[in-house]
């Protein structure tokens, strides 16, 4: 899979060990495999691939359509995720509110790859410092939360405390399927969705037993 990759989802990493890049990137990818779920996507289509490169050749694209250089990793997904939180004709209540939560959703599987990378690192909680892209990205996507104005009887988007609790508990909720991929994605570079996808169904059929 190229690096330079149109609709790339990349998110970039500072850490000098590739271990914790790899499971910053699979923190990603478990998250949008999650979200896909939770708003009934094809699951086996969301997630093309994750790629670690600790040269940093690859590229993001981000919210806003800016490009950004020198990333160490990427999730690469189906354009359907893009087209579905970059929404535009979205009018009723009703709308707004699913929309806005799918915000929600892409913004805890943005978190969850600092919280990964902390978790691998022995730390309890990411560092800004160290994930800057990934907290521009965030603020981004929480100003077009609040530009959807929503009415307060409709306004039901969790404050930055909670999504910081639910990224930290999605990653220890499915930790065992970060770990999993992480060590793949050290030894070959990428994975392909499939292949992160079977890793992670064989971990929950593990933890369901």
């Amino acid at each position: 899979m190229p690096a330079n990759t149109a609709k790339s989802v990349v998110f970039n990493t500072s850490t000098e060990f590739i271990y914790g890049t790899a499971c910053h990137e699979a923190g990603h990818a478990v998250a949008m495999f999650v979200a896909a779920i939770e708003f009934g996507l094809d699951v086996s289509n969301v997630v093309k691939g994750i790629r670690v490169d600790i040269t940093g050749a690859g590229y993001l694209t981000d919210f806003n359509g800016v490009r950004q250089d020198n990333c160490r990793g990427l999730v690469t997904c189906n354009d359907t995720w893009f087209d579905l939180i970059k929404r535009k004709d979205i009018v009723t209540i009703g709308e707004k509110q699913n929309h806005a939560h799918m915000l929600e959703m892409h913004t805890i599987a943005i978190l969850a790859g600092p919280f990964a990378e902390a978790i691998s690192q022995g730390r309890e909680e990411p560092l800004k410092t160290e994930n800057p892209s990934d907290f521009l990205e965030v603020e981004k996507i929480s100003k077009r939360i609040s530009s959807l104005n929503l009415p307060y009887s409709a306004f039901f988007r969790r404050n930055w405390t909670d999504l910081l609790r639910d990224a930290r508990a999605l990653v220890t909720g499915y930790w065992p399927a970060i770990e999993a991929m992480a060590p793949r994605l050290v030894a070959e570079g990428e994975l392909s969705g499939k292949d992160a996808l079977e890793i992670l169904s064989a971990i929950q059929v593990k933890l369901a037993a």
